[in-house]
């Protein structure tokens, strides 16, 4: 009789240990650096990168020209490399930093910090296969609030053929038969 009171005991401290453990875990927890959510409807095709000095994380948010919501928000730690797809457009750049990750209502507390870009970024295709982009360098603006620098960034796109397709087959007397195959080509992207 004993033995199972044990048990019991011992299997009710594990439960308790894990409901303090999960109660104990703050419920604004520090997002995972990158895409936060895209209400935009569009697919997030095109590159944005942020450099950043270490000490402050960073709330990205893009909001379409004339318009009010936002409709891309993306998380940033301060001093990682950081790199995030956006949806095609012309979008307004607000920027929130600071130390202590409140909640997307309250953001970083009442010590956040605000950038706005003065002149909106636009993402777009230009020719056949670039997708311009661009860079925000934030690692002079605690200094100075007006050092914000955006450079143009693209992506181009290379078609090559896939590597399991190298070798093609000999056709055979049978224009249609198992030895022809369609090779198969690799979309492959690059900084240019």
């Amino acid at each position: 009789m004993a033995m199972p009171l044990r048990r019991n005991l011992t299997y009710l401290l594990i439960v308790l240990a894990w409901l303090l453990a999960v109660l104990a875990t703050p419920s604004r927890a520090t997002p995972e650096p990158g895409l936060m959510w895209n209400r935009s409807g569009l697919p997030a095709v095109f590159p944005l990168q942020l450099r950043t000095h270490p000490g402050l994380d960073y709330l990205l948010m893009l909001t379409p020209v004339n318009e009010d919501a936002a409709v891309l928000a993306a998380y940033a730690r301060g001093g990682e490399f950081f790199r995030v797809l956006v949806p095609p457009g012309e979008f307004e750049v607000s920027i929130a930093a600071g130390r202590e990750w409140q909640g997307e209502k309250r953001l970083f507390g009442p010590d956040t910090r605000f950038f706005n870009l003065e002149a909106p970024l636009t993402f777009r295709v230009k020719g056949l296969s670039r997708r311009q982009g661009h860079v925000i360098d934030l690692r002079r603006v605690l200094e100075d609030p007006e050092a914000i620098e955006t450079a143009s960034r693209s992506l181009c796109q290379t078609l090559r053929l896939a590597p399991d397709e190298r070798w093609l087959a000999v056709p055979g007397p049978d224009p249609d038969g198992p030895d022809d195959r369609i090779p198969r080509y690799e979309v492959r992207p690059r900084l240019c």
